[in-house]
């Protein structure tokens, strides 16, 4: 599909009956144009990195991706099967707009420099490019700034007041805590694709990450995928002793 092109007439008279105006204007209408991908627009979801892995979240980024906004809902679950599709929109997609889409990437694709296409309504748009490697860490980020972290009891460890009515606390040393993130690889078992990670056992990660503090290690006491989400993983850590009070920066 492409522009529609209508042809209005407008016609005006005297008050004795006497067309004083008549003219016709044409009126194009864009009903939905070929998909276009922004350059360097396929990244990681949580960092916007360049590099992805499988299985991880990506974010795409064009114009006429697709004729609607929206998210995944219930209805789009069969079987605590991910969709492959939203609108018609190939692949695990979580959120479609005309201008972006957020997908959980394949599970098995190609590593290197891979293309990405997308089509929609039947039109397939311009090729873009990822990197894929085996392993594309990323935090969560709370206000594009504090790693999304919890405790064991799903309380929210960030600065106090960070979001209005939720009670939040920051880690002290010696506190364990639970680090969200995406990219971190492969896992013992591989979980089935397109599934939500089962809750009846653990999913841990084939290589811990290390995970750093200000600079300093922290103790990592394991890491695997978030039962009943989807390409999200928890990294349980012991905060380390000689942090100084206030922000500091986490780096995996």
């Amino acid at each position: 599909m492409g522009a529609v092109t209508f042809y209005v007439s407008a016609v005006a008279g005297d008050g004795n009956g006497n067309h004083v105006y008549n003219q016709q204007y044409a009126l194009t209408v864009k009903v939905g144009g070929q998909p276009q991908l922004t350059r360097g627009g396929t990244v990681n979801a949580a960092n916007f990195d360049t590099a992805v892995s499988p299985g991880s979240w990506i974010t795409i980024q064009g114009t006429d991706l697709a004729k609607t906004t929206r998210a995944w809902g219930k209805d789009d679950f069969i079987n605590n099967r991910v969709p492959t599709s939203l609108d018609g929109k190939p692949a695990y997609v979580a959120y479609l707009s005309p201008t972006q889409l957020n997908l959980v990437a394949p599970a098995n694709p190609s590593f290197g420099n891979v293309n990405v296409l997308v089509t929609n309504n039947g039109l397939l748009s311009n090729s873009s490019s990822v990197t894929v490697q085996p392993a594309a860490p990323a935090l969560g980020a709370w206000l594009a700034k504090y790693a999304v972290a919890t405790r064991a009891d799903f309380s929210l460890v960030a600065p106090p007041a960070l979001f209005p009515g939720l009670t939040t606390k920051p880690a002290k040393p010696e506190d364990v805590i639970i680090l969200w993130a995406t990219g971190l690889g492969q896992t013992s078992p591989a979980p089935l694709p397109g599934l939500f990670t089962p809750s009846d056992q653990l999913y841990s990660v084939v290589i811990l990450p290390t995970v750093l503090i200000d600079g300093i290690s922290a103790q990592v006491i394991g890491a695997a995928l978030a039962p009943t989400y989807a390409g999200l993983y928890q990294i349980a850590i012991k905060i380390p002793d000689g942090l100084a009070d206030g922000d500091q920066p986490v780096k995996i």
